[in-house]
């Protein structure tokens, strides 16, 4: 292979950045109009290999260490300066119209402040956070993954431009190297791509840097074949290259086009398309021509700072006044015109000047210095806005911050919350006991509530605050998702009978164990499951006919049982009653926050997901007349068992029709899942319902009248 000529400036290339910035903002402002835009970033790391590849092997230094040195001072310059103002601004505007009390508002500025340090797709990886998810979608910050994948290889690949002895002095042997060097990484990360794909790891093969460097490498590939004139200037091979153009093309339309939901093909497709193209660009062509225009330079030039600026200003409007036709004018031209100031920045900054201004030629000059400095201030700024500054910048309605509508689930001020005290159902069954980190102790000795269930146990959690208020109770809880305690089967749909949930049986077994040798006189245990979610089905039908009075009959068995063991150790068993449920209401997956009203924040801005759904009273409650029936008969039997009946607290008699809403607030964050605010409207009931037990049992003992059980409703 021969030595590649001195790099020289293709105008195309920034013709094809604009193509692939374009792909990306018009797929993040209506996926359906471009379902594979987002593969624009795939462009972006062909033409980064390219590129950078481009302006390191015409470098001569005298050492390693300068030429490591020269080329960082160039991407810092390149990159940081936009970089760093761009987080610095969107956080602070993020602060004001995202509420602080939201469960997406750390972790969003968590990842502008892993994106200084290049490092927020490896957040993102480790938040679980899917790219395509609902909840990414709020994220102001969730595009500079790409930027992190970048930057990362950025750290490489010069070292392995210096092993294959490039950089320093010429070498006949060193563009060989690098090429069998290049082509062998790019298998390799292909390979490990693909491998991490075939085994459902789908959110690493999408961020770590190693399953995408087949992607930057493919560009290094392109560079080396052009500038060996590889396909250059033969007019025998023109026809060949007019060829390859062609098909490139049409590749690339096919995957930015592609509605493929893994992108098993269209990525590589695309990746192959971009690396030919930049191959078999000439500057001649009509391809050319279109992508030389000097409107397509022109964007193509400022892609970065438009990569930079359009997200975060997506995810802003959707905050505030919310993505639609009639706002979509307003998000464009908000868009270019930070996109010509941030691009305004970027090249102040890259740039020496005229020497006049001694002070940006001492910037020019010492970009290792200062701009790591900017990156760490930047980041304490950030860093505050979580801390002491939190929710000092919010416009929207302080006094309605800490109302309830969190996905979080926590009792403030001690461990229990959603992270220590739920288990998927796939997670390895607890053989010791309960974690103290499930439990507060307000007072030695004092009886407490044992709350265990199913995701209905995790949802109520923050009922924890009412139940220690008095400090005559302690309180414990461990929910497991999709699991009821106690244990019963059939289950609609036969789901019982799913992988996902073998677990459940031995864990309420394990549960009981437990609580049996924990449980003291006056003690107490809180049944909290979705038990009539068990008779629905998947599709919502419902288990009918004689599987379901031998489910009926298997979880009375069971309650049956338990209240026996309970009563022998001096313990309560309470049952909590149906709640409402909406099968015509889809999982809200985005900020529940984000639901609510405020001045920045119309109704019509709100998504459909937000809005109320409402079901008949009197259907609610046919629905689940034998569940309810059955505990009422087991309470009558039991005197140590007693039935909590919310439905009158998020659903009054007066009301001919349930809603999943209050006034302009959210009651549910699903079809049957209550959000804070909806479990708070159960706590003064839920603790007027203790008391009148309590009273109860202060007056005729355990073994009070078995009718008062099926009486404690509220």
């Amino acid at each position: 292979m021969q030595a590649p000529r001195p790099r020289h400036y293709r105008p195309e290339i920034d013709g094809l950045r604009a193509v692939a910035v374009l792909a990306v903002v018009i797929n993040h402002l209506q996926a359906s109009a471009l379902p594979g835009g987002y593969l624009g970033v795939d462009i972006f790391f062909v033409i980064s290999g390219y590129v950078v590849t481009a302006s390191l092997v015409g470098r001569k230094e005298n050492d390693g260490l300068a030429f490591l040195r020269h080329f960082y001072q160039r991407r810092f310059r390149r990159l940081l300066p936009a970089l760093v103002l761009t987080v610095l601004l969107v956080a602070l505007l993020f602060s004001m119209v995202a509420s602080s009390a939201d469960d997406s508002h750390d972790p969003s500025l968590r990842t502008g402040l892993a994106a200084l340090f290049g490092l927020s797709n490896l957040y993102l990886l480790r938040q679980g956070n899917d790219y395509f998810a609902a909840s990414t979608q709020f994220n102001p910050f969730t595009h500079t993954w790409s930027l992190g994948v970048e930057e990362q290889y950025y750290l490489l690949w010069p070292i392995i431009l210096l092993a294959c002895g490039l950089g320093r002095s010429h070498h006949h042997h060193a563009f060989r190297r690098l090429a069998v060097v290049s082509l062998l990484i790019t298998a390799i990360s292909f390979g490990f791509w693909l491998h991490l794909r075939g085994h459902g790891r789908v959110l690493d093969a999408f961020y770590l840097m190693p399953a995408r460097f087949w992607e930057l490498a493919a560009g290094c590939m392109a560079f080396l074949l052009h500038a060996g004139h590889v396909l250059r200037e033969r007019p025998s091979w023109s026809r060949l290259r007019w060829a390859g153009s062609f098909a490139a093309v049409l590749a690339l339309g096919a995957g930015l086009l592609s509605a493929e939901p893994q992108q098993t093909v269209a990525t590589p497709a695309v990746v192959l398309a971009t690396a030919l193209l930049l191959l078999t660009l000439t500057g001649h062509g009509p391809l050319e021509r279109i992508l030389c225009h000097r409107l397509c330079v022109g964007l193509g030039m400022g892609s970065y700072s438009l990569y930079l600026w359009h997200w975060p200003l997506i995810v802003l409007a959707r905050w505030s006044v919310g993505v639609s036709a009639g706002t979509l004018p307003l998000l464009l031209l908000a868009m270019a015109l930070c996109t010509v100031f941030s691009y305004t920045v970027e090249s102040f900054f890259r740039f020496p000047g005229n020497g006049q201004a001694r002070w940006r030629g001492w910037l020019y000059r010492r970009p290792l210095q200062i701009y790591p400095a900017a990156v760490i201030l930047t980041a304490a700024g950030l860093a505050m806005l979580q801390g002491g500054w939190k929710g000092l910048l919010f416009a929207g309605d302080r006094h309605r911050n800490g109302e309830g509508m969190m996905n979080m689930k926590a009792v403030e001020g001690t461990t229990v919350n959603s992270t220590n005290c739920f288990r998927e159902p796939v997670a390895a069954i607890e053989q010791s006991q309960d974690s103290e980190a499930c439990r507060i102790v307000v007072r030695p000795g004092a009886p407490t509530l044992y709350f265990e269930g199913d995701s209905h146990t995790l949802a109520i959690l923050p009922i924890g605050r009412v139940v220690t208020a008095s400090k005559e109770r302690n309180f414990s809880i461990l929910a497991r998702g999709g699991c009821p305690v106690p244990y019963f089967r059939p289950w609609a749909g036969q789901r019982d009978q799913y992988p996902r949930y073998r677990l459940c049986p031995a864990h309420a077994e394990v549960r009981e164990r437990q609580l049996l040798r924990q449980l003291r006189t006056g003690d107490a245990v809180v049944l909290t499951s979705y038990f009539d979610g068990y008779f629905i089905a998947d599709d919502w039908s419902t288990l009918q006919g004689p599987p379901r009075r031998a489910a009926l009959a298997d979880l009375g068995g069971q309650l049956e049982r338990l209240a026996g063991l309970l009563r022998q150790r001096g313990a309560r068993l309470i049952l909590f009653a149906p709640l409402p449920t909406f099968k015509d209401r889809p999982s809200v997956p985005i900020p529940l926050m984000a639901c609510q009203q405020e001045w920045f924040r119309p109704n019509a801005a709100l998504p459909p997901v937000c809005h109320p759904a409402f079901i008949d009273r009197r259907d609610l409650l046919r629905s689940f007349a034998d569940i309810e029936d059955l505990f009422a008969r087991i309470a009558e039997r039991h005197p140590n068992v007693f039935v909590f009946h919310p439905l009158e607290s998020l659903c009054p008699a007066s009301e001919q029709r349930c809603s999943t809403h209050r006034g302009a607030s959210m009651l549910y964050s699903d079809s049957n899942h209550l959000t804070n605010w909806g479990v708070s409207l159960l706590e003064a009931p839920f603790e007027e319902f203790l008391q009148r037990i309590e009273r109860q049992q202060r007056a005729g003992g355990a073994g009070a009248a078995p009718q008062a059980g099926a009486a404690m409703a509220s």
